[in-house]
């Protein structure tokens, strides 16, 4: 079974540049998630490690990961 992610980006960051809409959110896959969209190596065993319905807060990128499957 591949497993699949739901990341909703908002605004509660402070610190965060946020470019995105204030609520968007996507159902991706864990290929989503790489160096080259921006996540450090500490956030890729964050969400590799997540179990179904686990949240990781992502606070760089602004935006919470969800497990769905």
């Amino acid at each position: 079974m591949e497993k699949v992610f739901l990341c909703k980006w908002g605004s509660w960051d402070e610190y965060a540049l946020n470019s995105y809409d204030p609520d968007k959110t996507q159902e991706v896959g864990i290929d989503f998630f790489s160096q080259d969209n921006g996540y450090e190596e500490e956030d890729l065993d964050a969400v590799h490690n997540l179990k179904v319905g686990e949240i990781y807060n992502e606070v760089y990128g602004n935006h919470t990961i969800e497990r769905l499957m």
